[in-house]
C-alpha cells in the first residue's frame, strides 16, 4: 500500500482532528484566509491545512519565512490525508464542491463558509447545481453565511443543517494594532493633496465588476478640477486594461498586488477609497458582499469609504460612517466634491467608519464565533478540538 507523503505530519496512524482544504492559501495576498487559518492553526494544535494551489511550493516558501511556528502544518494536498481526519472545514462553494466526492468516500464530516464568489452567484443555474449537491451531502454538518442574502438563498433551498450567519469577513489582526498618527499628507482647504485609491482584485478583463472603469472616469474628471490629487490602484490592474484618459498621465499609480503588511501601510497613507462595484455586470449572476474585504481593511485604517450597495446588503453602517452611492461617475462626483472642499469631513468620515468597522470585524465578532462553531462540530463528532 502506498504510504502518504504527509506521514511526517502525524497522519499515517491514528485519526487526527481538524483538516482545512483550500485552493489558494498560503498565498499572502489572500489576507482574510491568512488571518482566519493562521488563527485556527494556533488554537487547534492538531489542525492540518492541505492546499491544492498550483504554485503551492513557491507560496509556502514565502509563507514559512513569516510564520515559521505553523508552516509545518501547511502542506500540499494529498488524498491520503482525508481518511485520517475527523472533521473538515472549507471556504467557498467551488472549493467544497471540488472535494465533495472525496469527502463522502472518506466518510469525513465537513463545515463550510458560503462566501459570495468562488462559484456562488445569484440566480445562477451552475451555482444552484453545485450548491444542491453540497447541501445534499450526508457529511454536511453546518454552513456559515456571511451575508443576509446568502442566508435567504440557503433557507429557500431548505438547507438541512444549521446556518450560522456571521456578517462579513475575517480581517488580519494587524489592522487592529495601534499605529500612531496616520501617515497621510495634510489636505489643504481646496482638497489638494488628497489621496484617493481603488483596491480590488480583477476578475474580468476591465475590472467592471469591481467598478474600475467608473473609478477611472471619476479620477479623470477630478484631475481636471483638482490638479494636485493623487490616485492609486491596488490589485492585478495595469495601464493596458483600459484606454486611460490624458488627464491621468503621470497622476495614476499602479501598485500591483500587496500582502497584508504592505497593504496596511499603503492604506494608512490614503484619505479616501472608492468602491463602485456592481453585481451582474459580466455573467449576469456575480455579486460581492457588503462591504468588500478591501473596504473593511481600508476603513480599519481610517480611510473614508465611498462605495456602492446595489443589493441593499448594508445592515450596520450609518451615512456618517460609510457613504453609499450609486456606482456611477456622476453620483460619486456629487458626493466627493463637497468632501474635497471640507477636509475635516473626510477625516471625520474615516474615523467614524474606523470605529464601526473595529466593532464589526474584531476577533470577538468574527474569529471567536467561527472557532466556537468548529469546536461544537468537533464535539458532535465525538472529539475535542
Amino acid at each position: 500500500m502506498r504510504r502518504s507523503k504527509n506521514t511526517a505530519y502525524g497522519l499515517s496512524g491514528t485519526r487526527s482532528g481538524l483538516l482545512i482544504l483550500d485552493d489558494f492559501y498560503p498565498n499572502l495576498t489572500t489576507g482574510f484566509r491568512i488571518a482566519e487559518y493562521n488563527h485556527y492553526l494556533r488554537v487547534f494544535p492538531d489542525l492540518l491545512i492541505a492546499s491544492t494551489a498550483g504554485d503551492f511550493r513557491q507560496q509556502h516558501a514565502i509563507f514559512a519565512k513569516l510564520y515559521p511556528d505553523v508552516q509545518n502544518r501547511v502542506v500540499a494536498f494529498d488524498p491520503a490525508i482525508l481518511p485520517h481526519a475527523k472533521l473538515c472545514f472549507l471556504n467557498f462553494l467551488n472549493n467544497v464542491h471540488h472535494h465533495i466526492d472525496a469527502l463522502e468516500a472518506a466518510n469525513l464530516p465537513f463545515v463550510f463558509t458560503l462566501y459570495p464568489g468562488g462559484g456562488f452567484e445569484l440566480h445562477s443555474d451552475a451555482a444552484k447545481i453545485k450548491l444542491t449537491r453540497v447541501l445534499g451531502s450526508r457529511m454536511l454538518r453546518g454552513v456559515i453565511s456571511t451575508q443576509p442574502i446568502t442566508t435567504d438563498v440557503l433557507r429557500h433551498m431548505q438547507c438541512p443543517v444549521e446556518v450560522h450567519e456571521l456578517y462579513g469577513v475575517v480581517v488580519n489582526p494587524a489592522y487592529f494594532r495601534s499605529s500612531g498618527p496616520r501617515a497621510k499628507t495634510a489636505i489643504d482647504p481646496a482638497g489638494r493633496g488628497t489621496k484617493i485609491c481603488f483596491v480590488a482584485h480583477k476578475y474580468d478583463p476591465t475590472g467592471s465588476t469591481k467598478g474600475y472603469p467608473v473609478f477611472i472616469e471619476v479620477c479623470a474628471k477630478l484631475a481636471d478640477r483638482y490638479p494636485n490629487l493623487e490616485f492609486s490602484v491596488v490589485g492585478n490592474y495595469g495601464p493596458g486594461d483600459l484606454d486611460l484618459p490624458a488627464q491621468l498621465a503621470g497622476k495614476l499609480r499602479f501598485k500591483g498586488l500587496m500582502a497584508t503588511s504592505q497593504l496596511r501601510q499603503f492604506l494608512l497613507s490614503q484619505d479616501m477609497m472608492l468602491s463602485p462595484n456592481q453585481p451582474y455586470t459580466v455573467s449576469g449572476t456575480e455579486f460581492d458582499g457588503f462591504p468588500t474585504a478591501s473596504c473593511v481593511e481600508a476603513s480599519l485604517c481610517g480611510v473614508a469609504i465611498l462605495c456602492s450597495d446595489e443589493l441593499n446588503l448594508n445592515r450596520f453602517y450609518d451615512p456618517d460612517e460609510m457613504i453609499i452611492c450609486d456606482p456611477e461617475a456622476s453620483a460619486i462626483l456629487r458626493v466627493i466634491e463637497p468632501l474635497l472642499a471640507s477636509p475635516s469631513a473626510i477625516t471625520q468620515l474615516g474615523e467614524q467608519g474606523r470605529r464601526k468597522s473595529a466593532m464589526l470585524f474584531s476577533a470577538e465578532a468574527q474569529l471567536l464565533p467561527r472557532t466556537r462553531i468548529l469546536r461544537d462540530a468537533a464535539a458532535q463528532e465525538g472529539f475535542l478540538a
